[in-house]
C-alpha cells in the first residue's frame, strides 16, 4: 500500500513533511518518499491535500471493560468491552494500557483482539490490581506469580488511601514487589494521589505513578531524578461531575473528586521539573472513544501542543517499552497511523475528530 496525504507530523521534531507517500508492507512502514512515487503493484490510498498524518495515539490508563449497566440489555460484560474497544480505536487510539479489571476481562478482550476476532486497539493489561487486603492474605511472591500466570503485561498496585492521605504500602514493600515483578519483566504502575503515597511508590522503584493528583515540588524533583513517569488523568474528575447522575458514589467520593479538580495546579510541579508525562484518561464507563478530551487539560498544566501530542505518542510508547515499534511514523515501525483535517499543532481539538485510522497496516476507519 502507498498512503498519501497533504502532510505528516514528525512528532519528535515538530516539523512537517509535506506531500508524503508512505510505503506500507506487511503491516510495517517500509519507507517515506515524495508524493509522486508510484508502483504499479501497489494499492494507492490518497487521503487528500488537507489531511495531516500522525502516529496512532496511545492512552496509557484506561478501563476498557467498564460500562454503564442496562438491566434490559442482553449484552455480556465482554460484549460491552468489545463495543468500548471499537469506539476507542475509531477515536484514533490504536494502543492502550488497561489498568485493572476485577474479572480479568481485559485479558479476555486483549486475546480476542490479538487473534483477530475483534477490532480494537493493541492492549497491554494489568488484570486484577493489588490491594492492601490481598497483601494481608498472601505473600509478595504469590501476588506477583498469580498475575504472571494470568498473562498480564504489567502489575498495578493501589497505594492511596484518600480519606486519610496515607500510603497503603511503605517503600520497603513496594521495593519487594518491584524486585519480584522485575524478575518476570513486568513493570509496576501505582495508583497514588497523595504526596506520601507518591513518595513511597517512587522510592520503591515503580515505573509510573497513576494520577499523582497532589504531587508536590520536591516529589516532582524526585520523580525526575528516578526517571519515574507520571500519568495524570486530568480530565477524570470533570468527567465524573459532568455525568454525576450516572454514577452512584457516596458523598465522600464526590468530595474527593471535587478536591481532585486541583490536579491541574499541582501537576504543573511535574512539568516544571521535566517529569515525563504520559497521556492517560482513566477512561471509565461512557468515556471510551472520548479519550481526546484529555488533550486540552495537558495545555493547562503547561505543555505546548507538540508536547501534548508527544505525551500520547513517543513518550507513551517509551513508558510501554514499545518505542521500537510504535509512537512515530518512521521506517521499520508498525503502520499505526491516524489522520485529521487541518493542523493539529495550531488546533489540538482536531484530535477529537479523527478522520482516518490504520492499525498494523490495516485501515480501520476512512
Amino acid at each position: 500500500m502507498i498512503l498519501k496525504a497533504g502532510k505528516l507530523l514528525d512528532v519528535s521534531s515538530g516539523d512537517y513533511i509535506y506531500n508524503p507517500s508512505i510505503i506500507i508492507e506487511d503491516g510495517y512502514i517500509k519507507n517515506i518518499v515524495s508524493n509522486n512515487y508510484y508502483r504499479p503493484d501497489a494499492n494507492i490510498v490518497d487521503l487528500g491535500s488537507d489531511m495531516t498524518l500522525l502516529p496512532g495515539l496511545i492512552d496509557t490508563h484506561t478501563h476498557i471493560t467498564y460500562h454503564f449497566m442496562n438491566k434490559r440489555s442482553t449484552k455480556t460484560p465482554i460484549d460491552y468491552a468489545i463495543d468500548n474497544a471499537f469506539d476507542t480505536i475509531n477515536a484514533g487510539f490504536t494502543t492502550i494500557r488497561d489498568m485493572g479489571s476485577i474479572d480479568n476481562n481485559d485479558i479476555v478482550l486483549r486475546n480476542l483482539i490479538n487473534s483477530g476476532q475483534v477490532i480494537g486497539p493493541r492492549m497491554l493489561v494489568s488484570g486484577i490490581p493489588i490491594f492492601d487486603d490481598e497483601f494481608v492474605e498472601s505473600s509478595i511472591d504469590n501476588m506477583i506469580l498469580k498475575r504472571v500466570k494470568n498473562t498480564t503485561d504489567l502489575i498495578k498496585i493501589f497505594n492511596s488511601e484518600s480519606k486519610r492521605g496515607i500510603p497503603l504500602f511503605n517503600e520497603s514493600v513496594i521495593r519487594q514487589l518491584v524486585n519480584k515483578a522485575t524478575n518476570y519483566n513486568k513493570p509496576i504502575a501505582i495508583h497514588a494521589h497523595e504526596p506520601s503515597a507518591i513518595r513511597s511508590s517512587v522510592l520503591g522503584g515503580c515505573t509510573s505513578i497513576e494520577h499523582g493528583s497532589f504531587i508536590t515540588d520536591d516529589i516532582a524533583k524526585l520523580m525526575n531524578n528516578r526517571g519515574t513517569y507520571l500519568v495524570p488523568t486530568l480530565y477524570l474528575p470533570h468527567y465524573y461531575y459532568e455525568n454525576r447522575n450516572k454514577f452512584d458514589f457516596d458523598n465522600d467520593t464526590w468530595d474527593f473528586f471535587e478536591k481532585m479538580k486541583s490536579n491541574v495546579y499541582h501537576i504543573r510541579n511535574a512539568v516544571n521539573h521535566d517529569v515525563k508525562i504520559s497521556f492517560g484518561t482513566d477512561a471509565v464507563a461512557g468515556m471510551h472513544g472520548k479519550n481526546a478530551r484529555e488533550f486540552p487539560f495537558l495545555l493547562k498544566i503547561g505543555l505546548n501542543t507538540l508536547e501534548a501530542i508527544q505525551s500520547a505518542t513517543i513518550i507513551a510508547a517509551e513508558l510501554l517499552k514499545l518505542d521500537h515499534l510504535i509512537g512515530e511514523i518512521v521506517p521499520n515501525k508498525i503502520a499505526d497511523l491516524i489522520a485529521v483535517s487541518g493542523d493539529p499543532l495550531t488546533n489540538l481539538n482536531l484530535l477529537s475528530d479523527v478522520k482516518f485510522v490504520m492499525k498494523d497496516g490495516q485501515i480501520i476507519k476512512s
